[in-house]
């Protein structure tokens, strides 16, 4: 995150990174609790995997559309 980030904004953005990181730490028990008790235990597996998927997408996405932002390529990362 502080590599890519703008020095001006380096505060915002590490506020912005951990505001979302424990905000998901406290929302996902009572999300996957709804889940689980909808569902099933198989069910809680099967909805994390997928939205750690979209993360993996999300993040090669960003990864191209950054890659160009301070002159350096992402081609051998």
């Amino acid at each position: 995150i502080t590599v890519v980030a703008p020095s001006n904004m380096m505060g915002s953005t590490v506020l912005i990174y951990n505001t979302m990181k424990y905000a998901g730490q406290t929302a996902s028990p009572a999300v996957f609790g709804v889940i689980l008790a909808a569902i099933n235990f198989s069910g809680v597996f099967l909805v994390s995997s997928i939205l750690g998927l979209c993360v993996v997408i999300s993040a090669l996405y960003m990864r191209k559309d950054l890659a160009g932002l301070d002159g350096n390529s992402t081609k051998n990362m």
